[in-house]
């Protein structure tokens, strides 16, 4: 298929939004900080304290710049941008992790244009920089990857890597060998434009599971895992029109994951309420 523009929400105003809906009566304030006015085409960030000095940094993908960065966070909150690739053709999702279990996090970026997904390997240095970045590719070949998400799917105690490929129509795992070696898996092979993933052990069993969201085919489904790395989808709704955006967490607070996701066409944010049994009842946050 050819692969299409995309556009994101970003994901920090469907957090404020979430907060507000369900926090109203704290009355939370927020005063706008800059971090960078110059990454052209930002549109993937991810907090971390990177350099492991007690204040949180963050690592940001700049789509039109292709261009992958972090920003040094003083203690502050006044940063310092240091450059980890800036020929990362269409940047379009960061993620981190320790891959190589050196005790350093690494970051991995998707590159839309160029069908690949990098992991960089960081090597502290010292001085001004603080790290090198080695560029590392995964096999494979993702096509259009739009979002890249980490955890331990088969619970081997190693990062492995989740991945969207709306090139493809696929979603797919990368097994870690512990030292950086990935093996690619399945996890679905016909699910038409799937922008977002979020692994998340949805029903409390031990495995891994994957949330997913369709834009084209309006779904926000669950994969789940049954113990040996083979995956079984359940749609969770088939009518979040512009579906771009799935995560879990328990929002009502009785014990069990419930789903947040987000359509950008429909203007909506909703949230899907767990039983407990993993039957699910939507509820909109703000739709138009």
């Amino acid at each position: 298929m050819h692969k299409k523009s995309i556009s994101f929400m970003l994901l920090a105003v469907f957090g404020i939004l979430l907060i507000g809906a369900f926090h109203i009566a704290l009355a939370l304030q927020f005063s706008e900080h800059t971090v960078v006015g110059n990454f052209n085409g930002a549109i993937s960030v991810k907090a971390v304290d990177l350099d492991k000095d007690g204040d949180m940094d963050a690592v940001g993908a700049a789509f039109n710049d292709d261009e992958v960065a972090w920003y040094e966070n003083d203690g502050s909150g006044q940063f310092t941008e240091h450059v980890i690739d800036n020929n990362c053709d269409k940047a379009s999702f960061v993620a981190t992790a320790d891959v190589d279990n050196d005790g350093d996090w690494d970051v991995f970026a998707a590159s839309y244009s160029d069908d690949e997904v990098y992991w960089y390997e960081a090597e502290p240095t010292g001085g001004n920089a603080k790290f090198t970045w080695t560029r590392h590719t995964l096999p494979g070949s993702p096509n259009g990857s739009t979002c890249v998400q980490t955890a331990d799917v088969n619970n081997d105690g190693n990062v492995d890597v989740v991945i969207s490929e709306i090139g493809d129509d696929r979603i797919g795992w990368w097994q870690n060998d512990g030292h950086g070696t990935f093996t690619e898996h399945n996890i679905a092979d016909d699910y038409k434009d799937p922008y977002f993933v979020y692994p998340v052990d949805l029903d409390n069993d031990g495995n891994m599971d994957v949330l997913a969201a369709t834009h084209y085919k309006k779904k926000i489904s669950w994969f789940k895992a049954n113990g040996d790395q083979e995956f079984s989808e359940t749609v969770i709704d088939d009518n979040l029109v512009g579906a771009i955006y799935v995560s879990a967490v328990d929002l009502d607070k009785d014990g069990d994951m419930d789903i947040l996701a987000a359509g950008d066409e429909s203007k909506t944010i909703c949230w899907y309420e767990n039983d407990g049994d993993q039957t699910f009842t939507r509820h909109n946050v703000v739709t138009d």
